[in-house]
């Protein structure tokens, strides 16, 4: 378990850079991307860091993914989100606020969501290892 947390770490490090293409980052991605393709479900624990380096500022936050084909419900330490492929229910904790979407309106976006972030490196996305 502890790898595949380390390997979505990765995936979500490389999808935000910028940099030139690596051939040895896109396997891993690619492998990653195949594997992920065959479980059923997938449960896990994560943190994201956020760093401003302009600013010299950072944000983390503490978060768990449950995703199901392409249901998913992510909690964050303020909110959760929940999506049942059609429709995307999120709920912020601290202003007692729920926003209600089109999940397709995401995708089209091109949104970073639990559904796609297995593959959204495929497109549009430089990568380096």
């Amino acid at each position: 378990m502890k790898t595949f947390l380390c390997l979505i770490s990765g995936l979500v490090l490389l999808a935000f850079t910028t940099e030139q293409n690596d051939p040895r980052a896109k396997k891993i991605l690619d492998d990653l991307s195949t594997k992920t393709k065959t479980y059923n479900s997938i449960v896990a624990d994560f943190t994201i860091t956020t760093e401003n380096k302009k600013d010299k500022t950072s944000e983390t936050r503490k978060g768990k993914i449950s995703i199901k084909e392409k249901k998913y419900r992510l909690e964050l330490d303020d909110q959760f989100i929940i999506s049942d492929n059609n429709t995307v229910w999120s709920v912020i904790n601290e202003s007692k606020e729920i926003q209600i979407n089109d999940a397709g309106s995401r995708a089209k976006d091109g949104a970073i969501t639990p559904d796609n972030i297995f593959t959204i490196y495929e497109t549009g996305f430089k990568n380096e290892f």
